[in-house]
């Protein structure tokens, strides 16, 4: 099911339907899979990445193969607020936790993609260029990794049996693009 969806996304890519092409939550087996299956390599992969969670397997993999890694989640859906480490290290940059978190990912070579509905929120995750971490508080932050998913776990799924049609439809490509 996983490569029969990835060729129909393939055929939009090749018609122009579509700019760009990714998956999310792919490990390196899915993706070593989906190598072999199909012509074309995935655009972006997005995983859940965050200090307690660090897929970097999965990132240097993607790295290697040219596929830009996105990571969701950088807040851990707000765990790392109350955090120890990640309040200590916000407190010496005068920075709020979800700044660092922000920070810690870009610097990581993660395209990173916070989620807020609140406008000032937005703003403040926006305000990460100005200032950089320290080499220490990088490994301080990537210490923090205990294997915690806040999403659902992706590593053993294997592929499901909802309907492509469903779940390919062309004007979600084309949204914004046209």
């Amino acid at each position: 099911m996983r490569a029969d969806t990835w060729r129909a996304l393939e055929e939009l890519y090749k018609e122009g339907v579509c700019r760009a092409i990714g998956v999310s939550n792919f490990m390196v087996h899915h993706l070593e899979q989906l190598k072999e299956d199909c012509s074309e390599v995935p655009h972006v992969n997005q995983v859940e990445y965050h200090p307690y969670q660090q897929t970097n397997r999965v990132k240097e993999y993607c790295r290697e193969e040219g596929i830009v890694f996105e990571g969701y989640s950088p807040l851990a859906k707000g765990q790392v607020f109350s955090d120890p480490t990640v309040l200590q290290i916000a407190e010496k940059y005068r920075r709020t936790p979800a700044q660092i978190c922000v920070r810690w990912s870009i610097q990581n070579g993660v395209v990173t993609i916070p989620k807020s509905t609140k406008k000032e929120r937005i703003q403040e995750n926006c305000q990460v260029f100005d200032f950089q971490l320290e080499e220490g508080d990088l490994a301080a932050l990537g210490g923090l990794h205990d294997g915690r998913h806040v999403s659902w776990n992706p590593t053993n799924i294997e592929g499901h049996q909802a309907s492509v049609s469903k779940i390919l439809n062309p004007t979600v490509c084309t949204r914004g693009f046209a």
